[in-house]
């Protein structure tokens, strides 16, 4: 705790000694801002499409833009091994560790009549100081090309993904590897501000890992939405959808009497949802369906039942808002020994913008993974988790260029493995130039 409280006093000092050079700079236009990299890949959701997810790739207003944010993150985590110090001890892992993680993120646009063109993400490499053997890129890009015609909009997007694993999702086996995503999809969305407006989207989706062992985890997935919506400016939107996946996974087959069998399973959802705006301080969207799962192992457990999605922002004024979330979902497995796990998620988190240069957020986070084991002898060490967790961050522009950040968080997970609880602090003090 030494090394973080020290680095929290440093950061700390940085931006209290920063604001008070820099108090008469001009803000930086709204132009001008960062761009947001993408979060890490994940499967497809089970929830159906939202009427953000079908139509923000296809209806979402682009502008030209051009935005070059060059940053560097120095990074102390208590926990690199998320796992206890004996565990850690054994994959050769050193359990604390400082990280520099120089990145160029970039957000480019470009409107063509009624077309556009958008490439937006963030490339860069994550060095260890003690843990060598985890030194990796950190990639995560995304490109889409978006058309109207007639009433209806076209999207097409691609995106790719890698960076060493979480070894929060990974076998006490694996430590050194790569994790790959690269996302090829398509939407349509038809009908105008007012009334129905049906809709669609497919997208495939490849994820590969390095690590020999962590191999057997590689899966495939293809998943195709459809659904019509009824919108009303003055009310929101509802919109009743189907869903349709099939995930395989090809590096690995169990040999039975007789015949090959996969890990691979289909999936089949539909449901409804729904978008509102209160006034101008509530706003909402939720999901519910109905998902069946049926794996191809024989004998392997099946899922049939209820998942959802609930965000709920309430702002208190025009500087504070609060958030409040909560999920339910199936999702592919990266686990070696688990095909799928049940996931569900509860959050709050709320921001403060103290002025025009300074802000805050802070929020927590609790979350529950119960994994589907199909094969207990390939060492699923796993099969169920919590997770606690708690952030708070500072973000204060030095410069009408110059940013700078401080992120303090906490996690704790409690594991029916033992070695795999833990407790970890993460403290990371930023810098980004926007050009």
């Amino acid at each position: 705790m030494r090394k973080i409280e020290l680095g929290v006093c440093t950061a700390l000092a940085a931006l209290i000694l920063g604001g008070g050079a820099c108090a008469q700079q001009a803000d930086v236009p709204p132009s001008e801002l960062p761009a947001e990299p993408p979060g890490a890949l994940t499967p497809p959701s089970t929830e159906g499409p939202t009427p953000q997810a079908v139509f923000g790739a296809v209806a979402e207003q682009v502008i030209n833009a051009t935005v070059i944010a060059p940053s560097v993150n120095l990074v102390y985590d208590s926990n690199i091994a998320r796992s206890s110090a004996q565990v850690a001890a054994q994959r050769g892992l050193k359990l604390s560790d400082e990280i520099a993680e120089p990145a160029l993120a970039l957000n480019l646009a470009r409107v063509f009549g009624r077309e556009s063109v958008t490439l937006k993400g963030i490339a860069g490499y994550d060095f260890y100081r003690s843990n060598t053997q985890l030194d990796r890129q950190h990639i995560d890009l995304a490109a889409g090309v978006n058309a109207a015609l007639l009433r209806c909009g076209e999207g097409v997007n691609v995106e790719y993904s890698s960076q060493q694993s979480d070894l929060t999702q990974q076998s006490i086996r694996v430590v050194r590897n790569t994790r790959s995503n690269t996302v090829l999809g398509a939407s349509l969305g038809c009908g105008g501000a007012i009334g129905l407006a049906p809709n669609a989207s497919v997208s495939q989706i490849w994820s590969t890992n390095s690590n020999g062992f962590a191999k057997a985890g590689n899966s495939n997935s293809f998943s195709a939405n459809a659904g019509v919506s009824y919108r009303r400016p003055s009310l929101g939107s509802i919109s009743l959808f189907g869903s349709y996946s099939k995930t395989t996974y090809p590096g690995l087959l169990l040999i039975g009497p007789g015949l090959r069998q996969g890990y691979g399973y289909t999936l089949y959802a539909g449901g409804v949802s729904l978008f509102r705006h209160t006034g101008s301080r509530l706003e909402g969207s939720a999901s519910l369906s109905f998902t069946s799962l049926n794996p191809e192992t024989a004998g392997s457990n099946k899922f049939q039942g209820l998942t959802y999605s609930l965000s709920v922002i309430y702002h208190v004024n025009s500087r504070i808002y609060v958030e409040g979330l909560t999920s339910r979902q199936t999702t592919p497995s990266n686990r070696v020994g688990s095909n799928f796990s049940i996931d569900e998620s509860y959050g709050v988190d709320a921001s403060f913008s103290a002025s025009s240069r300074l802000s805050f957020l802070a929020g927590g986070n609790i979350s529950r993974n119960n994994y589907n084991v199909v094969a207990p002898t390939l060492f699923m060490d796993l099969t169920k988790q919590e997770l606690y967790s708690a952030f708070q961050t500072a973000n204060y522009q030095l410069t009408r260029r110059l940013h700078l950040n401080l992120s303090i968080s906490e996690t704790k997970r409690t594991a029916n493995f033992p070695g795999l609880s833990y407790t970890g602090e993460r403290v990371t003090l930023g810098v980004q130039a926007v050009f």
